[in-house]
């Protein structure tokens, strides 16, 4: 295939993932909410730590997963509100839950309780920045590039 072809089909498929994306994201927002059921494989020392897994490739080394739900999925062991909108996929290591969410107009970056789902810390990391995309949210695509921000697992300090 000639190569301007191939970069009109590469940028309208990047036009549709983005027009869905938006599309997704103007849904009516519940606020987040986890919910967690009981599998050994996290809580046992499995990792997940950071977007598509250890691995990047969004395959589990663990053994021995259900193939299927029971009637009515599995029973839910806690739930967590009020900890913002979110738009980050959680990552998951040493008992915590790390996640990304907005509370208004701010981001905040957060760690849970695995068992529980306790809040075990919480910062704000600045306003929201919708400078530059792509990333879809309130039914606009943006990105954000800057600031990055690196904290302390254990307090959260940056």
């Amino acid at each position: 295939m000639n190569r301007p072809l191939r970069k009109l089909r590469f940028g309208t498929l990047l036009l549709v993932l983005f027009a869905l994306a938006a599309v997704s994201a103007c849904a009516p927002r519940l606020g987040v909410s986890l919910a967690v059921a009981p599998q050994e494989s996290v809580a046992g020392g499995g990792r997940w730590p950071q977007f598509r897994g250890p691995n990047r490739d969004g395959v589990s080394s663990e053994t021995g997963l259900l193939k299927t739900w029971a009637e009515g999925g599995p029973p839910l062991v806690w739930k967590v509100q009020g900890i913002g909108t979110g738009h980050s996929a959680p990552s998951v290591a040493d008992g915590r839950i790390y996640g990304m969410s907005y509370r208004g107009k701010d981001e905040h970056v957060w760690a849970l309780s695995e068992s529980d789902g306790k809040a075990i810390w919480s910062v704000r990391i600045g306003p929201a920045n919708f400078a530059v995309g792509p990333q879809a949210h309130d039914c606009r695509i943006s990105a954000k590039s800057e600031p990055v921000f690196s904290a302390n697992l254990s307090h959260g300090l940056l």
